[in-house]
């Protein structure tokens, strides 16, 4: 086995590892075990617990985005693509909350996770900065529409609505009415399409 192998064969593990058991609780015993190599051969790689988290945290974010993009790529019109992501991110949420409860109350450094999501969210605002362009270019949406901004209320709308629902309201993704979220995005608030 490769090098870069053998690191995403770790990383795969410590992503179960420390989703289960937060940063606190994983051991880099307990990662080797489920990556079936020795505990020196994970300290090869990573020197650290810490470097090992934060890698981890930046190799699930990239899992994370291409599922996302993988889960629009089926969708044909922009509406669709927003309830796409809307669906996989609050099916996401739902699935991994407690995971993501016991990450977000780790005593891990704030800066490291700050980096990581931070990282996240740059990568998920090209993705739809890329997807605005197109539906652009194929005249779905207005020439002088500005992405960033639309990027941004696409993903502050789902993020804001659709995961504090999931999260706090203990909501089931299914109940989630996405195509109103969808259209109060497209549409805007006073309803009208122009």
């Amino acid at each position: 086995m490769g090098r870069e192998e053998r690191k995403i064969q770790i990383l795969k593990a410590a992503v179960r590892v420390f989703f289960q058991q937060g940063f606190e609780r994983a051991r880099i015993e307990e990662i080797a075990g489920a990556a079936g190599i020795g505990k020196g051969t994970v300290y090869e790689y990573f020197p650290s617990k810490q470097q090992l988290f934060d890698e981890t945290m930046l190799f699930a974010a990239n899992i994370f985005i291409q599922e996302m993009k993988e889960s629009m790529d089926g969708a044909e019109t922009i509406k669709d693509k927003i309830i796409a992501f809307a669906r996989y991110q609050t099916s996401f949420i739902h699935k991994h909350s407690p995971v993501l409860k016991i990450l977000c109350s780790s005593q891990v450094k704030a800066r490291e996770m700050g980096a990581a999501i931070l990282q996240q969210n740059a990568r998920l605002t090209q993705l739809w900065r890329e997807v605005l362009q197109k539906a652009k270019a194929e005249k779905e949406l207005k020439e002088g529409l500005n992405e960033e901004l639309a990027a941004a209320v696409i993903i502050g709308t789902i993020n804001q609505y659709c995961n504090k629902s999931v999260i706090f309201q203990q909501e089931n993704p299914e109940t989630i009415l996405y195509e109103e979220v969808a259209d109060m995005i497209f549409h805007g608030i006073n309803g009208t399409s122009r």
